[in-house]
């Protein structure tokens, strides 16, 4: 089999040393493409930024060697291992990262960076994927972790990977009375096929308030989008739907008023994701308003914030809906 090598000039606006492409083909792993080429792997992952799992390379796709001294290496007699394009192909499971296998708050470098891509694809946002692993990739693990039934501790081990490629499982969990509706019930929905900001709200689930005079900076965050509030007890729910919908990359109300979302986008009819405005008390300015995920009897399952002081999904009386909407 003959390499396919080309060369590439320096980059003018660089002072590292000069590199080439080589071409993958069936059955290449980018292990044996360094070894082949005379450079260690971390180099060549290092010249790669595009290649988000270095495990899923596919043919006809560019690699870039890092020449050492000129020299390219014998890029010829590769394995076969790979046959498919990335996204044809099934969640693989994460090697476990040096010194141990499990990642937790605080854990950084590739095997992190695998895990968040990982998450994100399954329809829980970790935050960027940058092998750092925080609090908001930590509430995404816990979010994963209930999805599959398994203990919701934020810490990715053996338990969590085989779960990877697991569909999501009915707990059977019953729901409890809580403040405005029946909490304690999980969304076992699928993914597939939900808009990208119900896939966004899902990996904000865990996000609680902090007692006492310390603020959780994540639903400041939260504020920022309408009102920029200093504080996690003023009233969320509403920032917490325009945060979601911004991160999704559209125009929310900017109110901090949860009716406000009655004015905001088109009518729908109930859909998985279409924003979902309720009355609260005999108050006509106050209100609540959430995510829609379906209905059962005479409640309404949403997933929004601020439920018991937290991001996650209850239900409500049918009777309460003063209205659905979608964005134009």
């Amino acid at each position: 089999m003959v390499s396919s090598i080309n060369s590439n000039s320096p980059n003018n606006n660089s002072n590292s040393s000069s590199s080439n492409t080589y071409t993958v083909k069936k059955g290449d792993t980018l292990s044996e493409i360094a070894r082949d080429a005379g450079t260690s792997l971390s180099s060549v992952i290092k010249a790669n930024p595009q290649i988000k799992n270095p495990n899923l390379i596919y043919p006809g796709q560019q690699i870039n060697i890092p020449s050492v001294g000129g020299n390219t290496g014998n890029l010829s007699g590769l394995k076969v291992s790979q046959a498919s394009m990335p996204q044809d192909s099934p969640v693989d499971m994460f090697r476990a990262p040096s010194g141990g296998g499990m990642l937790r708050e605080g854990s950084r470098g590739p095997a992190v960076a695998e895990m968040q891509q990982q998450l994100k694809q399954l329809g829980f946002n970790p935050g960027p994927a940058d092998g750092v692993f925080g609090s908001r990739t930590e509430s995404a693990v816990k979010s994963f972790q209930q999805s599959r039934g398994i203990t919701s501790d934020g810490v990715f081990g053996p338990q969590s990977r085989a779960a990877m490629s697991q569909p999501a499982v009915n707990t059977g969990s019953r729901p409890v009375m809580g403040n405005g509706g029946v909490d304690g019930v999980r969304d076992n929905a699928s993914t597939d096929g939900s808009p990208s900001w119900l896939n966004i709200a899902r990996g904000e689930i865990g996000t609680k308030e902090i007692a006492g005079s310390r603020d959780n900076q994540r639903i400041i965050e939260y504020h920022s989008t309408t009102g920029k509030f200093g504080d996690d007890e003023v009233p969320w729910c509403a920032s917490f739907v325009n945060w979601t919908l911004k991160e999704a990359g559209i125009k929310g109300t900017g109110s901090a008023m949860a009716r406000s979302f009655l004015n905001w986008g088109k009518p729908t009819e109930p859909k998985p994701g279409a924003v979902v405005v309720f009355s609260r008390g005999n108050n006509p300015s106050q209100g609540h308003v959430g995510f829609y995920l379906g209905t059962e009897g005479n409640m309404v399952k949403v997933l929004g914030g601020n439920q018991s002081d937290q991001v996650k999904v209850s239900y409500y009386p049918k009777s309460s809906v003063l209205g659905y909407r979608w964005p134009k």
